[in-house]
C-alpha cells in the first residue's frame, strides 16, 4: 500500500480506455524500456487503478526520491512523445498531494542497483529498467512538431488524432520535440482545449433538469481565474453562470454547440443576475470561435517555435472546418510550413477505419520528411 513519504513521488496517468487496449503491464513495459537503472534505483513502484471524468487510467508512481530525482524523472518523462501519447491529457502527472488520494494501490517493489524490481507484491512485465538516454547530437537541434488537429472526420476526437500522430512521429523522429495542441472552435471540447494549453482545473457542478431533478455538470477555472462554461443547452450554461457568479468570479468564456448555438432569431440569453451587469462574458459557438481560441491559447507563440505544424480534420481539401484554414493563414504569416492531413473519399465509416487512414496518411508524410533531409529547430 502507497504511504505517505517523507520524500517525493512522482506518478504517471496512463489511459487505459485506449483504441489500441493499453493495459497496466504495457505502461510498466514502455517505463521499464525507457528508463535506465542509475536514474530510477532505489525508488519504490507502486501502481493503481483510477476513474477521473469518466477516463479509466492506471497511474504509475516512483515513490521515495529526493525532489531533484523527481524533477529529472518529469524532464525525461513529459519530453518523450510515445509515453506521452499515452497519458491523460488532463493532469498526467501527479505529485506527492494528489496521490495520497487515490486509494487501492499495489506495490511493485523497490529498484535495485541493476534496475531489478524486486520485494513487492505485484508484477508487470520483465520488472527491470533496461533503457538508456541517447546522446544528442551538439549540432543539431532536433525537430519540433507542433501537432493542432480538429476532430477527424467527425469520428475521432481531437485528442485521439494527437495521440496517433505522436507515435507515428516517434518512428521516424524519436528525439523530436512534440507539442500536442487540440484544438477548438468554440463548441464542443473548448473547455478541454483550453485548459490543455493554459492549465486550470475541472469543477464538477449539478444543474437543474427540465423534467425535474439534478444532472451532473462542469466547468473549468483557467490560472487568471476566467471560468470556462460549454454546453449543448442553453439553460445548462444559464444555471453554471449562475452558479459561478454567486461564488464571485468576474470573468467568463461561454462556448456553445448544438441546440444552444448562437443564432441571429435565438440568441443565447443571459441569465438574471444581480451581478451579470458587473462582468466578462464573451459567449462563443461553434464555427465562430476558431479565432478567438487560437488568440486566448496562445497559439502563435506556439507556431514561433515549431520547426512544422502538422494540422487537419480529415475532410478534403477545400472543405476543411474554420480552425483548419485559420492555422494555415497564421502558419504562413509566420513562415512556418503546416501539412494539412486530408481526407479522401468516400470518408471513413466508423472510428477504426477513420483510426487506421489517419495513421497511414500521417506515416506516409512522416517519410517524406525524413527522406527530405534533416529537420531543424527554426
Amino acid at each position: 500500500m502507497y504511504k505517505r513519504q517523507k520524500r517525493f513521488s512522482l506518478g504517471l496517468r496512463f489511459l487505459l480506455r485506449d483504441a489500441e487496449g493499453f493495459s497496466p503491464a504495457e505502461a510498466w513495459e514502455l517505463l521499464f524500456a525507457c528508463l535506465s537503472a542509475a536514474e530510477v534505483k532505489g525508488m519504490e513502484l507502486y501502481g493503481a487503478r483510477q476513474q477521473e471524468r469518466g477516463e479509466r487510467c492506471y497511474v504509475c508512481v516512483f515513490s521515495r526520491a529526493s525532489l531533484s530525482r523527481c524533477r529529472s524523472l518529469y524532464a525525461r518523462l513529459s519530453a518523450h512523445p510515445l509515453i506521452c501519447s499515452h497519458l491523460l491529457f488532463y493532469r498526467p502527472f501527479l505529485q506527492n498531494n494528489r496521490l495520497e488520494l487515490i486509494t487501492g494501490y499495489e506495490y511493485l517493489g523497490a529498484v535495485g542497483d541493476n534496475g531489478d524490481v524486486q520485494y513487492g507484491d505485484a508484477a508487470y512485465g520483465c520488472m527491470r529498467f533496461h533503457g538508456d538516454n541517447p546522446p544528442l547530437d551538439p549540432l543539431l537541434e532536433p525537430p519540433v512538431f507542433l501537432i493542432a488537429p480538429d476532430s477527424y472526420c467527425g469520428l475521432l476526437t481531437p485528442e485521439q488524432c494527437i495521440r496517433c500522430l505522436m507515435r507515428v512521429a516517434y518512428e521516424y523522429f524519436p528525439l523530436a520535440q512534440i507539442v500536442p495542441f487540440p484544438l477548438a472552435d468554440g463548441g464542443r471540447g473548448t473547455t478541454d482545449a483550453l485548459l490543455h494549453a493554459l492549465g486550470g482545473r475541472y469543477v464538477q457542478a449539478q444543474v437543474q433538469a427540465p423534467e425535474g431533478g439534478k444532472l451532473a455538470a462542469e466547468y473549468g477555472i483557467l490560472p487568471d481565474r476566467t471560468i470556462v462554461i460549454e454546453a449543448e443547452s442553453a439553460a445548462v450554461a444559464q444555471q453554471l453562470l449562475c452558479q459561478t457568479l454567486d461564488i464571485g468570479y468576474t470573468s467568463f468564456i461561454v462556448g456553445l454547440y448544438g441546440a444552444a448555438a448562437c443564432s441571429e432569431r435565438e440568441p443565447f440569453q443571459l441569465p438574471l443576475h444581480p451581478k451579470i451587469g458587473n462582468v466578462q462574458i464573451r459567449i462563443i459557438d461553434s464555427g465562430s470561435g476558431s479565432a478567438f481560441f487560437l488568440d486566448r491559447s496562445g497559439f502563435d507563440a506556439r507556431i514561433r517555435e515549431a520547426s512544422i505544424v502538422l494540422t487537419g480534420d480529415g475532410y478534403p481539401e477545400g472543405a476543411h472546418r474554420a480552425a483548419v484554414e485559420e492555422i494555415r493563414r497564421r502558419c504562413a504569416q509566420e513562415n512556418v510550413p503546416a501539412v494539412v492531413l486530408e481526407g479522401e473519399d468516400p470518408p471513413p465509416g466508423t472510428a477504426d477505419e477513420a483510426l487506421e487512414r489517419l495513421r497511414g496518411r500521417a506515416a506516409r508524410i512522416f517519410r517524406l520528411l525524413e527522406a527530405g533531409g534533416r529537420l531543424q529547430h527554426r
